[in-house]
């Protein structure tokens, strides 16, 4: 590597990604993942925070950052953008969330924004007669499903399970998507192969590391809001 720090671009309310904390270090999976990575590598991870998922790709694209964390794009839209793919580090199912108790037709469906193209190519006829409506982040998903925005909402299992330790979950209704999976690497310019071959050496040697981070990232927050909100009603 021609030099030792990686800046790493997260996509901040990403929760149990990624989440900002006051002192820009950020918590959740990714942050616990790179820590790992850096002890197996010896290189240090350097985070720069970026608002939504397009300026994060866009910041390595620009060569701002030398690595995006959390791409899930497919190759076809990598390719696109002129970036190569680490091996995936994260692959998880999606699910459907509804209120419990509803049994009508999914009219519009929440979606995150970077998900939406995915859904769309993997669920083909699974969603037909339903619109996806996408929002910038998964916070904004959940809060349209509770306001009646929208009558469900697609998440990663990982973010799926965040969401439902936060609150009273039997409240809600959770569906398995078999049919949409989504394969999360890091992304770096295309001629950053160094890098890229680098990562992947951790990322095989990590692969038994991801499932018990996710465990410790989906659950409840120890605080007096997240008490309140589980409460049953």
């Amino acid at each position: 590597l021609t030099h030792p720090d990686v800046t790493v671009a997260m996509v901040t309310d990403n929760a149990p990604y990624f989440e900002e904390t006051p002192d820009g270090t950020g918590q959740g999976i990714l942050p616990e993942y790179f820590k790992i990575l850096s002890e197996k590598l010896g290189i240090r991870f350097k985070f720069k925070n970026y608002a939504t998922y397009e300026a994060a790709v866009a910041a390595v694209q620009k060569g701002e950052a030398d690595l995006m964390s959390f791409y899930t794009g497919g190759l076809i839209s990598a390719n696109q953008f002129d970036l190569i793919l680490t091996d995936t580090f994260l692959d998880t199912t999606s699910v459907l969330i509804t209120k419990a108790g509803h049994t009508g037709q999914n009219e519009t469906i929440a979606i995150r924004h970077f998900s939406l193209d995915p859904a769309r190519r993997e669920l083909g006829q699974a969603l037909k007669g339903s619109h996806l409506k996408d929002y910038g982040t998964s916070a904004a998903c959940f809060r349209a499903l509770e306001n009646d925005e929208v009558s469900a909402a697609i998440f990663e299992l990982p973010v799926a399970t965040w969401l439902l330790n936060q609150i009273n979950s039997a409240n809600y209704d959770l569906k398995p998507l078999p049919g949409l999976t989504m394969e999360i690497c890091g992304a770096t310019r295309s001629g950053n192969t160094i890098l890229c071959s680098v990562l992947n050496k951790g990322i095989v040697a990590t692969k038994g590391d991801m499932n018990g981070l996710v465990a410790n990232a989906t659950q409840s927050k120890n605080t007096w809001r997240t008490f309140v909100a589980r409460l049953s009603p």
